[in-house]
């Protein structure tokens, strides 16, 4: 099993979803799960990964499925081999479920990542990993299902994070 996390937020809290799928192939999830709206700290430049990573871990105990990959929307190391928001998710699962980073912005300097081009884009994925080798990472991005530059199931992680969240607001709106 498969699982994309992806988060959305508003000024001071946020929430994540993860999208489970069986297959590479896969054209629907099997399960979508949305955890509870969290406050969320600041952003600061790299160390972003304290802004999302109770998030994201927020959503994975409520999986029942046993997980094969996480796919994680941004990068799990960053420039110099310094952990990122999936180096940090990784430890935090005591390295037993490998993570694979697909950031749709490159990072300034970064090296150390696989370049992934999918569809008919000329712009790349950046894919980074662990616990599973990079060059691993990469081809299984290549073959996650979609035609365009980001997956389908990255894209439907991302939309049902944005929607719950915008549900969720909207619910507990005076009025």
């Amino acid at each position: 099993m498969y699982i994309c996390l992806d988060a959305a937020y508003e000024s001071s809290a946020g929430l994540a979803c993860g999208v489970i799928f069986d297959s590479t192939k896969s054209q629907k999830p099997i399960k979508v799960i949305t955890g509870s709206r969290l406050k969320v700290r600041p952003y600061v430049p790299g160390r972003f990964y304290e802004r999302e990573l109770p998030l994201l871990l927020n959503v994975l105990k409520r999986v029942e499925e046993d997980l094969n990959i996480i796919f994680i929307d941004g990068y799990v190391w960053l420039p110099g081999n310094r952990p990122g928001l999936g180096a940090h998710l990784f430890k935090n699962l005591n390295e037993k479920i490998p993570v694979v980073g697909i950031a749709k912005n490159p990072f300034k300097g970064h090296r150390e990542c696989l370049k992934v081009y999918r569809g008919k884009s000329s712009r790349p994925l950046f894919i980074t990993s662990a616990g599973i080798s990079i060059k691993a990472a990469a081809e299984l991005v290549e073959k996650l299902y979609g035609q365009n530059r980001v997956p389908l199931m990255v894209t439907l992680s991302h939309i049902m994070a944005r929607n719950a969240l915008d549900e969720r607001l909207t619910r507990h709106q005076p009025g």
